[in-house]
């Protein structure tokens, strides 16, 4: 039998029931980081329509194509894959159909240590390109194969940003970045090196930066800033003192941001002489004197501070949040109390919302559970202030804020900043507001379905369903929902 015949043959009884056979297309080898003939995980269909496609080139062709170097093929990875329902499930999502579901999709099988099949890799690729918070999961279930295609592809050398979450011998599969790219790439390809750089060589990586600053864009910039966050030390904070003499306030609020992160920092200082005078003891008990900034000179504004404030806050309540968010909380501990909530309980009058506003966000950016425990009751930035929480406190927390919040948008706002799935407390607490807002306010009660749809517990779907009895389409699509998700982990066991 030809070759052309065993896939015809192949492709009439059904691969189910047939293999593909191989063939000498020897060009086929490589083209998905491994040899045609071991690609097993990959979709049988998909392996015999290529082949059949090659083929017909081939013969209409008449003649023997040239041959091509091809680059070196991926590294192998021991990683089994997943299940070919979870594979079916997963091109499901790429293709449209609950596309929030991808996330925790990535997450379940990065998990369960398995891999997503070659054949897929592409579609993942490019999606992750336009999502940056699912990189570092692509890069986890992708494996070697997914890094040694973006070293392939410039479109998705994003991707090498997230290599040092992997074996640093990955140099078999491309994961190592060519050095040129910093000097001759795209932004994006640059901001991978350098974030694959300051993963291994902090002090390299910053070295690197301040040696061409001076070139780059304010918007590269802002970026090659931002990926100095997850790993900040005190020798960074020279260069970033002078990153607060930019032109552009973006960039000085970035660095600014950053060095308020340093404990000791010199701009942690300089913030808390400033707002030192701000805030001081009443005479009476529980009382608390607020004397904002008249005005926000040159030098506060080199330390971040905006000197135009958002159209809904008055100038000197903005000037007093900005310097509170960036002064040590410790700066408060002992002049205005003994712990954080006799702090927080202290009555400011009218300036009570710039304060505690100010407050929230140095909690926030300092990652202080003990002030952030006192704030959460002021509502204001609650979800972030959850985040701050050790997570066995979160679910409490978080069940009585929204059972006692109002309906509202701000209802919205937390519950899309808690993450997933929700603990069987705060899923009951959503579900009981859920229903009333679908009686009250319907755009409302829609929204909270879209935020609870991919957060709670997928093993609700049956009560969901019970839910979506009532005429209500946004109830019987959060059920819809639920549902996808409980088959979906289910394939990934």
């Amino acid at each position: 039998m030809s070759q052309w015949d065993a896939l015809v043959s192949a492709a009439l009884v059904g691969t189910e029931r047939r293999p593909v056979p191989d063939t000498d297309l020897h060009e086929l080898d490589g083209l998905d980081g491994t040899s045609a003939a071991a690609a097993d995980d990959a979709d049988p269909a998909a392996l015999l329509l290529d082949r059949a496609a090659l083929l017909v080139a081939r013969r209409r062709a008449g003649f023997q194509p040239a041959q091509r170097d091809l680059p070196a093929p991926s590294r192998p990875d021991d990683r089994p894959a997943v299940s070919r329902a979870a594979a079916h499930r997963l091109a499901r999502i790429l293709a449209g159909e609950h596309p929030g579901t991808l996330p925790e999709w990535l997450t379940a099988a990065a998990d369960r240590g398995l891999r997503v099949p070659g054949h897929l890799l592409p579609a993942l690729l490019d999606r992750a390109r336009g999502n940056p918070r699912i990189r570092g999961l692509v890069s986890t279930v992708g494996g070697h194969r997914a890094r040694w295609l973006a070293g392939l592809n410039p479109d998705w050398a994003y991707l090498l940003d997230q290599a040092h979450t992997a074996d640093t011998s990955d140099t078999a599969d491309g994961a190592e970045i060519d050095p040129d790219i910093w000097e001759y790439g795209d932004p994006g390809g640059r901001r991978g090196y350098l974030a694959h750089l300051r993963a291994r060589h902090p002090d390299r990586a910053r070295d690197l930066l301040a040696g061409t600053w001076a070139q780059e864009t304010p918007q590269d910039r802002i970026a090659f800033l931002t990926s100095f966050g997850a790993d900040l030390t005190p020798g960074d904070e020279p260069f970033l003192e002078t990153a607060l003499d930019d032109p552009r306030r973006e960039v000085r609020q970035t660095a600014a941001d950053l060095l308020a992160r340093i404990p000791g920092s010199a701009l942690s200082a300089r913030m808390a002489r400033r707002a030192t005078p701000c805030l001081t003891l009443g005479p009476h008990a529980g009382q608390l004197l607020v004397d904002p900034p008249t005005s926000c000179d040159a030098r506060a504004q080199r330390d971040g501070v905006q000197l135009r404030p958002p159209d809904v806050a008055g100038e000197r309540a903005w000037w007093l949040e900005e310097l509170l968010a960036r002064t040590p909380l410790s700066t408060w501990t002992g002049r205005l109390g003994t712990t954080p909530a006799q702090i927080v309980a202290l009555d400011a009058g009218d300036w009570h919302q710039p304060v505690i506003t100010g407050w929230a966000r140095a909690a926030i950016t300092q990652r202080d559970p003990t002030w952030a425990r006192a704030l959460l009751g002021e509502g204001i930035l609650a979800g972030r202030l959850l985040a701050v929480l050790p997570l066995e406190e979160r679910a409490a927390h978080a069940a009585g804020i929204v059972t006692n919040a109002a309906l509202g948008v701000e209802l919205v706002e937390l519950l899309t900043e808690i993450a997933g799935p929700w603990s069987e407390e705060l899923a009951a607490a959503a579900l009981t507001r859920i229903v009333q807002a679908g009686r009250q306010y319907t755009g409302l009660g829609e929204r909270l379905c879209a935020v609870a749809a991919l957060r709670l517990p997928p093993e609700l779907h049956e009560r969901a369903e019970d839910l979506a009895e009532h005429p209500w389409p946004a109830l019987r699509r959060l059920a819809t929902t639920l549902r996808f998700r409980h088959d979906m982990l289910r394939e990934l066991r």
